[in-house]
């Protein structure tokens, strides 16, 4: 068709562009028609969506609730996703999240499983500042 513009988002999936878009039509990120809460991954990609188009409200939303969401059985897939989309603050927390809970996290499939490149960068941080895998602490 003449005069159309097709744009095109990679690796966003159907939740997050969802959500997304109906926060720019209503200005909340509740929707009562959507009872299904995103799980992490589905937060780190519209926290890109809301960083790309500059929406900060709904990135600060949902900033926070990714913050929330992490746990020893989720960070892998956060810091994956996180350095995906070059999401360089949330991979910073992931990695935090990771020192402090390293013994647990360590021992996941899903970490195991993460590329060498970022298993590289997570294991040189916990040499550099000490982690213990004894207690979960840094020394």
């Amino acid at each position: 068709m003449k005069g159309r513009t097709e744009v095109r988002i990679d690796n966003i999936g159907f939740e997050a562009m969802q959500r997304f878009l109906s926060f720019l039509y209503t200005d909340s990120v509740e929707d009562k028609s959507q009872t299904k809460a995103l799980n992490t991954k589905q937060l780190i990609e519209l926290i890109y969506l809301a960083e790309k188009f500059k929406v900060d409200k709904l990135k600060k939303i949902a900033e926070y609730y990714a913050r929330k969401s992490l746990s020893v059985e989720s960070i892998a897939l956060a810091l994956r996703t996180a350095c995906e989309f070059q999401n360089h603050a949330f991979k910073t927390q992931c990695i935090e999240f990771i020192m402090k809970h390293f013994g647990e996290v360590i021992g996941t499939s899903s970490f195991l499983e993460l590329p060498s490149e970022i298993l590289r960068e997570v294991l040189t941080a916990a040499s550099i500042i000490g982690v213990s895998v004894q207690d979960n602490q840094t020394t």
